[in-house]
């Protein structure tokens, strides 16, 4: 939810990617421990779908990272503009 507030406000679209990113390997992640537990198989630690989705993820920080630093330090915030809506002295 606070990535795509991000997304909103930012207007950056390169914010989605490590947010659907890490949604879908949580997801991933945890069907696949709660379902190898379930059936009585308990060889989760070796899994290679864990170590992936743990791989995943360190290369979606990895990206998230360079692209906060490009929104903080590279791009400037455009100025608020004067759209001239508003008046004191209109009637209203």
């Amino acid at each position: 939810a606070l990535a795509v507030l991000a997304v909103i406000y930012l207007r950056e679209r390169r914010l989605i990617l490590p947010a659907a990113g890490f949604s879908i390997t949580s997801f991933a992640n945890t069907y696949i421990i709660l379902c190898q537990n379930a059936g009585g198989l308990n060889q989760a630690a070796s899994a290679i779908i864990p170590k992936l989705t743990a791989v995943v993820n360190v290369i979606l920080f990895l990206y998230l990272l360079k692209v906060v630093y490009d929104c903080t330090f590279k791009r400037r915030q455009p100025a608020i503009e004067d759209t001239g809506s508003y008046s004191p002295d209109a009637p209203g």
